[in-house]
């Protein structure tokens, strides 16, 4: 027996088989689509799929080591869900920000510092010290602290 080919829509509804996170449609256009994504992650490629909301990632286990000790803003599909931050923080300190644009109900991000210095690293209000870690998520209207900070 032979076995029909998947169902495809018509050509004004398909997508192309890969794109970059600067050049994904609108989500809520696709419901239910995957694609390839180029650069996801920091040039991690990987599967995307779209809940009718927005674009989310097959798998979220990316990790990255920061060894400049510069203000982060976190984007989602763009940053690693784990940012490690090796640096040694200056007095001045630096800010950790997220963007909501493109943020899914749920999405997490793991803050660690693992570096030293007398700076400040601060974010959502808190003030994150050398060896503690903190989890923030996207509550579906804002980034909120879900987990203590707590020490390594």
């Amino acid at each position: 027996m032979i076995m029909p080919s998947p169902y495809r829509p018509p050509s004004p509804y398909r997508l192309p088989w890969q794109l970059a996170v600067a050049n994904l449609p609108k989500a809520s256009d696709h419901p239910g689509q995957a694609m390839w994504c180029t650069d996801l992650h920091e040039n991690l490629p990987g599967y995307i799929h779209s809940d009718g909301i927005a674009w989310m990632p097959q798998r979220t286990s990316a990790i990255a080591r920061r060894s400049a000790a510069t203000a982060l803003a976190l984007k989602p599909l763009l940053h690693r869900p784990v940012q490690i931050l090796t640096a040694t923080i200056p007095l001045g300190g630096l800010a950790i920000t997220f963007d909501t644009a493109g943020a899914w109900n749920g999405l997490t991000w793991r803050i660690i510092r693992a570096g030293g210095g007398t700076g400040a690293v601060g974010l959502l209000g808190k003030v994150l010290a050398a060896g503690q870690v903190v989890e923030v998520a996207f509550d579906g209207a804002a980034f909120v602290q879900i987990s203590p900070i707590s020490l390594l």
